[in-house]
């Protein structure tokens, strides 16, 4: 195994993993601008090491790729909200992105373009990647980064991917939940920074799911995980499809208690660790999240959205719900 180290580099295009990259567009089209290959000295390791690589950035090229676009929020300002809001939403958050089916919850592989070949020849399935999710909670854009695979620490380069960038929310919490676009955000309770993303791409019967922690203040996306990181997949980890069964104490937004009783998911798909989705496919739109769900710590956080028929949040709701012994 080799040690986790930050090293310095410096962002060169490779247009031959460009090209390649660029016809790959599951799940939300990270692929535009193509990835960004990483030219750096590292010490060598034992091949066959299946970690990604320590970086630092100290240079990075313009953009000019296109942006997607959320329309900003309507949070209440006068009970502090939007300030709890930036606190817990706000830093760079290092997680592990899976994939699973609209249908039926299984898990997926990433794309073949995306496994090096040496994967291939041993029959080593790859399901998950590494990301960087760089968040400015004032005047909100979220920035996302993904560490593609490669073999050993030996490798002379690695390649990172950047999706659109995000501007602007369509709600938030003061717990660090939101929906912008077809992202829904909810975040761990009672301060646990710790927090589950989940988005599907419109014509795609896929959801990607992002597990990530907090790991220090905004910086833009300047410091990438290292070589050797305790980061790992949860794709093919036990589902407990009887999650939601008994009664339940609920808790919207606006204070009001109640108690409900549940047996079975109903229309949604039971994922590992806690997680449980409800996406749906809109007629000429595409597939959106309806609900997303995490229980976390004996808390169950919810964030469900209602959409028009161009696809756009019209209305969203955030509760909790804690099991009624």
């Amino acid at each position: 195994m080799c040690t986790t180290r930050h090293l310095w580099f410096c962002i060169a295009r490779d247009s031959a993993t460009q090209a390649q990259a660029n016809r790959y567009m599951l799940p939300h089209e990270f692929m535009r601008g193509g990835p960004r290959t990483m030219a750096f000295i590292r010490p060598t390791a034992p091949r066959g090491a299946a970690k990604y690589h320590g970086t630092t950035i100290c240079t990075r090229p313009r953009r000019s790729a296109p942006r997607m676009t959320a329309t900003p929020a309507t949070m209440p300002q006068t009970d502090g909200t939007a300030t709890r809001f930036g606190a817990a939403a706000g830093g760079e958050w290092f997680g592990v992105e899976c994939f699973f089916s609209a249908a039926d919850g299984a898990a997926e592989t990433i794309h073949e373009r995306y496994v090096p070949d040496a994967y291939r020849e041993w029959g080593v399935a790859i399901d998950h990647f590494e990301t960087v999710c760089s968040v400015r909670a004032g005047n909100f854009q979220l920035r996302r980064l993904r560490a593609l695979p490669s073999v050993g620490c030996e490798a002379d380069a690695v390649a990172v991917e950047e999706g659109p960038v995000v501007r602007g929310v369509d709600a938030a919490w003061g717990d660090g939940s939101f929906v912008a676009g077809r992202m829904v955000c909810v975040a761990g309770p009672g301060g646990v920074r710790r927090r589950v993303r989940a988005e599907c791409a419109p014509a795609s019967r896929t959801v990607s799911v992002t597990r990530e922690g907090w790991e220090g203040p905004y910086c833009d996306a300047a410091v990438l995980p290292g070589c050797g990181g305790a980061l790992e997949s949860f794709a093919r980890e036990p589902r407990d499809a009887t999650m939601l069964d008994g009664a339940w104490r609920v808790r919207d937004d606006g204070g009001a208690a109640r108690v409900v009783r549940r047996e079975g998911l109903g229309p949604r798909l039971a994922l590992p660790r806690g997680v449980t989705v409800e996406p749906v496919c809109l007629d000429g739109v595409g597939w959106r999240i309806r609900e997303l769900g995490w229980l976390c710590e004996g808390v169950r956080t919810v964030v469900s959205c209602e959409y028009n028929a161009s696809g756009e949040v019209v209305a969203s709701q955030w509760r909790t719900e804690e099991r009624v012994e």
